[in-house]
């Protein structure tokens, strides 16, 4: 079959409806790529007028650009996946000073792959006290191959520095401080898997849970354990291992970050604006009491998600010395308060024998100098180890706790329920080591607290 040949007006009633994304045309029309929508367009001089009409950031491609002089050569040209840079000359020594010299919106480019050439060149000319002199000279060639950032990611990025240009500036609170010859202790809120967002009814599910549900009961959680820890305080600071399945999808099409289907999930968007004010006021309740230290940790319905969920926390609490955010990429991290080492994952990586070793390597610079060392997961919907011999495995405890979130359909139908639901926080003390386990339980066949 012979490939439809579109007209350059066709091409661009097509950019047009499209808003100027000549990627998303491309894919319309079936052309090989945005380059050369972007060259049809510009060889019939409809390119500015798609710009003026649309003036989209997000989608509009950078001038081309080339001169050339005796001593250098810069051109600049589109490709299909973004943008190329070829540079002959002496002038420019550098990646970053080229891309500066030839006016890159690296806000819309990354850069995939860049090439530095020098070599020199010799030649022969007359003079007048000599019959001929040599000369040399050195030059440098740099190509830079850039690939277009998508456009959901450069509005994320967008929206992060929104955030942390609007993120409130906060003054150091000034908290109790431990009086001379008391102990120093951190406290350590663990409110695991509250799968935000999903609904479920009594009947096929244990217990009835929505958005409004759960965030009584993650409040409940919050100010109940910072209660009762109140006796064994003051605390220099609360660590807030923040994941592990905080939203239940985690995705647009309702589905886990490796595709199961959650048909109990409700609008995902609406779902994680929620999140954003639900997280934010746990923290600041938090914070009243001790300096924060969020520890971002994903779980397997909301891999993606809670890493984002962090990044926007991070952004939010930039100017609030009283709050910090760890947000590394790595699946588990870990903490140290003292003589004190603590693992956190969501428990669905790792299998519960390999934690020990997988600490060992991990922390070998503070390995010597811990002496309680432990790991605290999630996942299972239920406290304990997954086997005796994880108990305390080569001098590590590894411990699944509790969830809030109640069984719903799947698990009913798995027979997957009447785990005891509830929440914990541990008391740290930095010479010690673990001094107190405080823990709120929901009552398994009514579904409120206990001693309600």
């Amino acid at each position: 079959m012979k490939p439809v040949k579109h007209t350059p007006q066709q091409i661009f009633d097509a950019a047009l409806s499209h808003g100027g994304n000549l990627a998303a045309t491309a894919r319309e029309l079936g052309l090989s790529g945005r380059g050369v929508v972007y060259h049809r367009l510009h060889r019939h001089g409809l390119l500015q007028e798609l710009r003026n009409l649309c003036g989209s950031p997000l989608s509009r491609p950078l001038d081309t650009r080339a001169y050339q002089s005796k001593k250098e050569k810069l051109e600049v040209r589109p490709t299909s996946s973004g943008l190329a840079i070829d540079y002959l000359g002496t002038r420019i020594t550098t990646e970053q000073e080229l891309l500066t010299d030839a006016k890159i919106d690296m806000e819309l480019y990354e850069v995939e792959r860049c090439v530095v050439n020098n070599w020199e060149v010799a030649g022969s000319k007359k003079n007048k006290d000599q019959d001929d002199s040599l000369w040399k000279t050195g030059l440098r060639q740099i190509k830079i191959t850039l690939r277009r950032k998508k456009d959901d990611r450069v509005a994320a990025e967008r929206l992060l520095q929104r955030i942390e240009e609007a993120s409130p500036v906060m003054l150091p609170i000034k908290y109790p401080k431990s009086k001379k010859g008391t102990p120093r202790r951190a406290l350590e809120i663990s409110i695991m898997d509250p799968h935000y967002g999903m609904m479920c009814f009594q009947g096929d599910s244990d217990h009835s849970w929505d958005l409004e549900k759960c965030e009584q009961l993650c409040m409940w959680s919050v100010d109940t354990l910072l209660a009762d820890a109140k006796k064994h305080g003051p605390f220099e600071e609360i660590v807030f291992p923040f994941g592990n399945d905080f939203l239940h999808h985690d995705n647009l099409e309702h589905t886990t970050t490796r595709g199961t289907n959650q048909p109990e999930g409700l609008s995902y968007l609406h779902v994680y604006e929620r999140a954003i004010q639900l997280a934010v006021t746990m923290i600041e309740r938090m914070a009243e009491v001790a300096p924060v230290k969020i520890i971002q940790v994903s779980g397997n319905h909301d891999q993606v998600t809670a890493f984002t969920l962090g990044h926007v926390l991070n952004a939010y609490y930039r100017n609030d010395p009283n709050v910090s955010v760890d947000v590394s990429p790595s699946p588990y991290k870990f903490w140290r308060f003292g003589t004190n080492l603590l693992g956190l994952d969501h428990g669905h990586h790792v299998k519960p024998p390999r934690l020990a070793a997988l600490m060992a390597h991990e922390c070998k610079d503070v390995w010597a100098d811990t002496t309680f060392r432990e790991w605290h997961l999630g996942d299972q919907h239920r406290k304990g180890s997954a086997k005796p011999i994880t108990m305390e495995e080569q001098g590590v405890s590894v411990e699944y706790l509790p969830a809030l979130t109640p069984p719903n359909a799947w698990h009913r139908l798995k027979a997957f329920n009447w785990q005891q639901r509830g929440a914990m926080a541990f008391v740290w003390d930095a010479e010690q080591g673990p001094k107190a386990r405080l823990q709120v339980n929901l009552n398994s066949y009514t579904g409120r607290p206990t001693g309600e």
